[in-house]
């Protein structure tokens, strides 16, 4: 089977019968869907788990499992305990819910497809496990995830409703909480303390999918001992994408690196921290003037430019992107290895010659465009051809992109 052609696999196995297009135009991030179909529709590394008994699934548990109860004062609430342990909580009656370690290949497999249909990064997503006795009820809450919940076993039935009281929250809010002060920043209204009157409901039986978005109202009760498989997404958001970004370049300043004195001290001291604080952020846009959205967003993850590249080709250099330097240790050579990062893209270390490694301090000192010409000049010692292969190289991990000639006028 192809990547793709597993890509399908995963898009259809879920959302079948309509197509990936449709999910993603009229239901993804938007409102809830739902379909009815026998588990026989499902990859057959799907279908395997599937047949696997509750004490198998707790001996693939990634990390502690989370049993989860009501208080006497109807308090929704969870504890942690060893997936060992896990099994006689849930003969007492107790709901659990667990992560499958995604390192198994058949689940590995999976996940990335689904992550390739959906346009999302692999690392969000999560692949966990519910297991319900008959009458289990989780209580009306919302998520910050967008879950994907196949029923394995049993019966349940969701009742599932918009969210007005936080669009597009940031944490988990269930109606027996208290309100978390993150979530006072998208209202000031208090939220419902049950469902809303124009939840839907919707009941799953083997075989049933539910798609809920983030952030929507759902209760879920279990009308039969019940066993369901979650995977859910974790949102990148643009704050989350950005804030790392921010912090990379105001930790390059020396004076968003001091000491916040006098910031906890007398009156005195206090006034004099504030006027500080404000002529730093007075400065906060000059400083941030290296962050830049093709930085943050190359033009693609996947098709990259290996060259070979002639004399006029054009480069500029990720201003996210540092490196550092390490002596190979036991080697009968001086080689230097590169450990390059880049947020949010993959990290390499590079064994360097030393003209290579002379032309990626070059790179590093570059606020703007340069060509592969230019670079040559400045580091005469390092061959054409190796030079090409070294931009090569860096434009592969993002520390350098490609850009197109100056265009005259």
């Amino acid at each position: 089977m192809t990547a793709q052609t597993a890509a399908t696999a995963a898009a259809s196995s879920l959302i079948w019968p309509l197509s990936l297009e449709v999910f993603l135009a009229e239901y993804w991030a938007k409102r809830c869907f739902a379909s009815h179909e026998p588990a026989e529709r499902l990859p057959a590394d799907l279908r395997e788990l599937c047949q696997l008994q509750l004490p198998q699934l707790l001996a693939l548990a990634e990390g502690p499992v989370l049993v989860m109860y009501a208080t006497r004062a109807g308090a929704y609430r969870s504890s942690e305990v060893a997936p060992a342990q896990a099994l006689g909580f849930y003969q007492a009656g107790m709901t659990l819910y667990f992560h499958l370690d995604k390192r198994r290949p058949e689940i590995h497999r999976w996940l990335q497809a689904l992550a390739a249909d959906l346009r999302q990064p692999v690392d969000a997503l999560r692949f966990s496990v519910f297991a319900t006795d008959r009458g289990g009820i989780t209580q009306c809450h919302f998520d910050i995830n967008h879950n994907f919940t196949l029923q394995v076993r049993g019966r349940k039935r969701w009742k599932i409703a918009e969210n007005h009281f936080a669009i597009r929250p940031l944490e988990r809010f269930t109606v027996s909480d208290r309100v978390p002060e993150i979530l006072r920043l998208h209202t000031v209204e208090e939220p419902p303390r049950c469902l809303p009157p124009d939840a839907q409901s919707i009941e799953l039986f083997p075989g049933s999918m539910v798609y809920v978005p983030r952030g929507d109202w759902h209760e879920v009760e279990a009308l039969e001992e019940s066993l369901s498989f979650n995977l859910s997404f974790s949102p990148v958001t643009w704050l989350s994408l950005v804030l790392p970004a921010i912090r990379h370049c105001l930790a390059a300043h020396e004076e968003w690196r001091e000491e916040a004195t006098g910031a906890w001290g007398g009156l005195a001291e206090r006034a004099e921290a504030r006027r500080r604080l404000a002529a730093l952020i007075a400065r906060l846009p000059q400083d941030l003037t290296s962050l830049a959205a093709e930085d943050l967003l190359p033009a693609s993850r996947h098709a990259v430019d290996r060259g070979p590249f002639e004399g006029d080709a054009r480069f500029r250099r990720n201003q996210m992107a540092t490196f550092g330097i390490e002596r190979t240790k036991g080697s009968a050579e001086p080689h230097t290895v590169v450990v390059i990062t880049v947020p949010g893209g993959p990290s390499a270390g590079l064994r360097l010659s030393p003209p290579a490694l002379a032309a990626c301090r070059v790179i590093l000192q570059k606020t703007g465009p340069f060509s592969i010409g230019e670079l040559a000049a400045t580091v005469p010692s390092l061959e054409p051809a190796a030079l090409s292969q070294l931009l090569a190289q860096l434009v592969e991990i993002g520390f350098v992109q490609r850009i197109e000639a100056d265009r005259p006028g």
